[in-house]
């Protein structure tokens, strides 16, 4: 008789957990649908953000074509003026080189010697354009001067004198005097491709 309690106690404890396990269920499985989607939504709105920052920015380079193609409109015969006074090479050794050349060449051809070999350092201003810089000193009469300048006009602004110092000096050898010069020298180097680009640019735009 006393086993019916004990047995009835057992029961009512089977059958309450079975319920609460019955309630359960449909909890976790929600949980677990909530936790898929979770992540399937964050993906998703990544997406959607990086979509939404490219459109932006496209609708942003499409406002400023018509502003770069007028600007280019504007710059095209300034930039053919650069190109036209430029060393074009695709190494910026060779245009060292080259102006280094020039150099010796303007001074030749007015009986001048440097007092040092002629050195031209670059100073890059990115992948494709340099600024070319030699300083030079040697010693001249006024005459010499004179003789410069047209050599150097004669190169049609390809070598510009940025800086030019003169100085009376003592010339022993004609027991009279002379000159002292220090001038720096200026010019651009240029790489083909980049001028062939921006060729092509503006032959495209000019037909847009």
């Amino acid at each position: 008789m006393m086993q019916q309690p004990r047995m009835w106690r057992d029961t009512s404890r089977l059958v309450g957990l079975s319920a609460w396990l019955t309630l359960l269920i449909p909890v976790l499985a929600l949980v677990l649908a909530y936790d898929q989607l979770g992540v399937e939504y964050t993906t998703v709105r990544d997406d959607h953000s990086e979509i939404t920052t490219r459109l932006e920015k496209a609708l942003n380079l499409s406002q400023l074509a018509p502003r770069y193609k007028e600007k280019l409109m504007v710059l095209g015969p300034l930039f053919a003026t650069v190109v036209a006074k430029a060393y074009q090479n695709e190494e910026i050794n060779a245009s060292q080189e080259a102006m280094a050349q020039e150099l010796a060449n303007v001074l030749s051809a007015i009986y001048v010697q440097p007092d040092q070999p002629i050195q031209v350092v670059s100073n890059s201003m990115g992948e494709s354009v340099a600024l070319l810089t030699a300083s030079i000193e040697f010693k001249a009469v006024p005459q010499q001067m004179n003789a410069l300048e047209l050599q150097l006009l004669a190169r049609q602004g390809k070598l510009t004198v940025s800086e030019l110092h003169v100085q009376v000096i003592p010339d022993p050898q004609r027991n009279s005097q002379q000159l002292q010069v220090s001038m720096v020298v200026k010019a651009i180097h240029l790489t083909p491709s980049l001028v062939n680009s921006h060729a092509s640019n503006s032959f495209v735009n000019s037909k847009s």
